[in-house]
């Protein structure tokens, strides 16, 4: 079980970060914290053997869940800053709907009425 949620934690932080944002990142976070706790457990009770690929996992599940959740956090605030340096209105206006991933951003575009392909050409204009 603990080795489920460690792979799960490694996983979902980063396909559920990239299209979630911090939501994402939350859940994997959770998920490796689980795996390290029952890794633990595992490795304490004398009867049982293993708890290691779990705790491993987990671990690694918790250090790129921490990193996708603080890029989601701190990303919007930079784009957002660099799309009113280069009059990108659009993107200026979704931007913060990236804190809650990629589809947080196109939520946000679509509440706002801006085309996807205008906010995609804005986005390949800041890259420059």
């Amino acid at each position: 079980m603990n080795l489920l949620f460690g792979i799960l934690s490694i996983v979902i932080a980063f396909f559920g970060g990239a299209l979630f944002g911090v939501i994402g990142g939350g859940i994997g976070i959770v998920l490796a914290i689980l795996a390290i706790v029952f890794a633990r457990k595992i490795k304490k009770d004398p009867d049982r053997e293993g708890g290691t690929a779990g705790f491993v996992t987990g671990i690694i599940g918790l250090i790129l869940a921490i990193i996708m959740t603080a890029c989601f956090a701190i990303a919007p605030a930079a784009v957002k800053e660099e799309a009113q340096k280069k009059g990108l209105t659009n993107l200026e206006k979704c931007a913060d709907g990236l804190t809650y991933g990629i589809f947080g951003l196109l939520n946000e575009a679509d509440k706002q009425g801006v085309d996807q392909d205008t906010l995609a050409d804005e986005f390949n204009e800041l890259n420059k």
